[in-house]
């Protein structure tokens, strides 16, 4: 088992409806076209201003790269037709459905030896991400032409924004 938790950061007065769901989108890009992938659904309290997201079981072999390596990020959606499986951009990222994003963290699935991952990056190896689940902070690069990455994060400062606006919210150029 596998569990996030965080609080509910209100930068817009949206109000958050009985349906809207809180999901992880799996971003896949070892195929071509890329895709998005939903595995994994949370719960929100707006009362309390708190999220939790929990795995008992592992991502399906869809939602990784090349079988080794997941990265997914969670959003706070109210579209009602949205399930597990492959799903287009705009069902998660329309105003018409985002409600909210967690910016700058990403859930990262590491499938065996994270030293024998043959995957999209190095930092997965790099910063010691342990085989499984794990929690990953984004760093970006500055300069040139590399790519951004993650590195794991145990502060347990995660914030799931209220906010409709996709450009409001940070998701690095990883791969």
């Amino acid at each position: 088992m596998f569990a996030i938790t965080g609080t509910i950061k209100y930068n817009k007065q949206l109000v958050i409806p009985s349906t809207a769901k809180l999901y992880t989108v799996w971003m896949v890009s070892s195929s071509s076209p890329d895709y998005f992938y939903v595995f994994g659904e949370g719960t929100v309290d707006t009362a309390s201003r708190t999220f939790k997201l929990t795995y008992f079981s592992t991502p399906p072999t869809e939602a990784l790269n090349v079988n080794q390596l997941g990265v997914a990020y969670l959003f706070l959606v109210s579209n009602p037709s949205l399930t597990q499986g492959k799903v287009s951009e705009r069902s998660i990222t329309d105003s018409a459905f985002l409600l909210g994003a967690v910016s700058d963290r990403a859930v990262i699935y590491i499938n065996g030896d994270p030293q024998n991952v043959n995957a999209v990056r190095d930092w997965e190896k790099d910063f010691h991400f342990k085989s499984g689940y794990n929690f990953g902070k984004t760093w970006y690069h500055t300069g040139g032409t590399g790519k951004d990455g993650f590195e794991p994060d145990s502060s347990g400062n995660i914030e799931l924004i209220i906010d409709n606006v996709m450009k409001n919210f940070s998701f690095p150029e990883w791969t």
